[in-house]
Order: C-alpha cells, then structure tokens, then sequence
C-alpha cells in the first residue's frame, strides 16, 4: 500500500509537471524597428571629406569614409537603422573629418531629441557650413508612391550666402520659389524626361548656378540643393 501511494503520488507530479510545461507559452520578440536614412555632405570645409561611424547597440562601426562634399550616403538611396526597443541613446552617429580625424559635430542622438528617427519613415540629414561650422539639418524626406513615367524633385537652400533663391525650369513649368538659407520644399511630381535646372537669386533676379539636360529617371527622387563650395555657389542633387 505504501509503494502504491509513492508510486501514485509521483505519476501525480510528473503529470502535473508536464501539464505547466505545457500550459508556458514561449515570449516572442517583438519584430526590430527600422527608420530610413540618407545623409548628405554638403559642408566645404573638411577638405578629405568626412567620415560617418555609427554605434549600435554597444558596437561602433565606420559606415563612410572621406565622403566628399556634394556627396551622400548610400549613394543610391537609404539605408535601413535598427531602431533600440526602449534605452534611449543607445543610437548615435559620430561625423569626423577625415583628414584631421576630429569631430565636426557633437555627438548625433538617433534615438532621442532633435534627430529622433521615427519607425518605418524615411529621413535625411545634411552636414552644411553655417557660420563657420558644421551644422546638421534634419528633413522628413515624405517619399512619394511614384509610378510609370513620373519622377519627383524637391529644393534645399544650403547657400548661407543667399537669403532667397527659387530652383527654376522652363519645361513643365516647374517652380520651387523663394527658399531661405536651410529651408526646403516638399516632393512634388514631373515628368522623367530632359530638364535643364537653374538656381536664382530672389534679389537680383539673377542665375546663380545651373544644372544643365538632366535626364530624369522614372521613379527616382531628385533632391537638388544649392551649397558653397570653397566660396563658389554650386547647385547640385541627391538621388533617392
């Protein structure tokens, strides 16, 4: 009888040990987050150009090196960030000159404050001379559903040096007016065809620059920006 009471009484524990077992449901991670971003180089001074080191998650990694002013990275696009689940400033972007290997920029938080990324949108951040420094712009890029032969193109004033300029085309009519120093307008649609693109000065009424039989490809998005390179107003774009 005794035997039969332990035996019982273990069976018992086993059953109920496996019933727990399989009452547990296993914890799912939650899916990783990502936002979208670009950034482009548009800060003269820094004559090797300027290194991006990105931290994530305790790792530090080198994502450019000696990109050049009127160049962005990726080149072609976005890049995807994972975004962290809850500790704020575990995210950030470090920006160098490449030849004196000092910082240009405090420390980039991508993950709190002025530059938080927002889950699922697309971003860019321009490095600009304003005042003699290195300042960085941030802009909700707002990419468009393109289709067909439809391309997309927007204006950023990155020239401290004019106060207003208007991009200009003859062709379609296309027309960004009056853009103040780091100001910018939305994404808007064209035709992807041939364009010659000029840059002036509200003031005077007069071209500063110009981008001459662009062909524009169907379902891209031209960012073209107006800059200083070592003191001369130089129109240019990025490519999304």
């Amino acid at each position: 009888m005794y035997k039969s009471s332990i035996f019982c009484i273990s069976f018992a524990l086993i059953c109920f040990g496996m019933c727990w077992g399989c009452s547990e449901t296993p914890v799912a991670r939650p899916e990783p987050e990502y936002a979208y971003l670009n950034l482009l180089n548009a800060y003269d001074q820094a004559e090797d150009g300027i290194d991006i080191r990105l931290s994530t998650f305790g790792a530090t990694r080198q994502m450019a090196s000696e990109l050049s002013v009127l160049s962005s990275w990726p080149g072609d696009g976005h890049t995807a960030i994972t975004l962290p689940e809850d500790t704020a400033g575990d995210l950030y972007m470090l920006l160098y000159d490449s030849d004196a290997d000092t910082l240009l920029h405090d420390t980039v938080y991508l993950d709190r404050g002025v530059y938080d990324l927002t889950p699922d949108e697309a971003f860019s951040m321009t490095l600009v001379s304003e005042q003699g420094r290195a300042s960085l712009v941030k802009i909700e890029d707002g990419l468009l559903e393109l289709s067909g032969n439809t391309s997309a193109y927007r204006f950023l004033n990155l020239a401290q040096s004019f106060s207003s300029v208007s991009l200009v085309s003859s062709r379609e009519g296309v027309t960004v007016p009056r853009k103040g120093f780091l100001t910018y307008s939305s994404f808007d649609t064209l035709s992807a065809q041939s364009y010659n693109f000029y840059f002036v000065d509200d003031f005077t009424n007069q071209k500063i620059d110009s981008i001459s039989n662009l062909d524009l490809q169907p379902r891209q998005h031209y960012s073209f920006f107006l800059t200083m390179v070592d003191g001369v107003p130089t129109g240019s774009y990025a490519l999304y």
